[in-house]
């Protein structure tokens, strides 16, 4: 059984399981969910989340902000295969590709790239590497 309880500007999904202990997870997103015994009344429910507000809206801020770090901007550290690059981003109206040289690792993406796709790019490059590694092997 899923609800929501809702505490200022905080909603809170809450599952209701088969268990003994009230269990607060926050996910990276900064959501938040509760899982709960099914026959604890929902003012303790309430009561239970109240009481630790303070420290999910800082624990949100905080991942929150790991977040942000993790986005790829200039002169970053990137690791691949163990290898420092620092990431030279550069913005060309061309098709995205990267380069590696020495201790660079230079993304060529269009100024409107969104972070999750810059990722996806580095990503790719990784996988591909393996596999091109994988494949001379055998």
């Amino acid at each position: 059984m899923i609800s929501t309880i809702q505490l200022n500007n905080l909603i809170v999904e809450v599952t209701r399981k088969k268990m003994k202990n009230i269990r607060l997870r926050i996910y990276p997103n900064g959501q938040v969910k509760v899982s709960a015994p099914l026959k604890m009344k929902h003012e303790i429910i309430h009561d239970f989340l109240a009481s630790k507000l303070v420290w999910i809206q800082q624990t949100q801020t905080k991942l929150q902000q790991r977040e942000t770090q993790k986005q790829h901007v200039d002169n970053k550290s990137c690791y691949v295969w163990g290898k420092r690059y620092l990431l030279n981003v550069i913005e060309q109206d061309t098709r995205p590709h990267i380069t590696l040289a020495d201790n660079e690792m230079r993304l060529y993406v269009r100024a409107d790239t969104t972070q999750e796709f810059r990722q996806a790019i580095i990503d790719e490059l990784v996988t591909r590497r393996i596999k091109t590694r994988h494949s001379a092997a055998n």
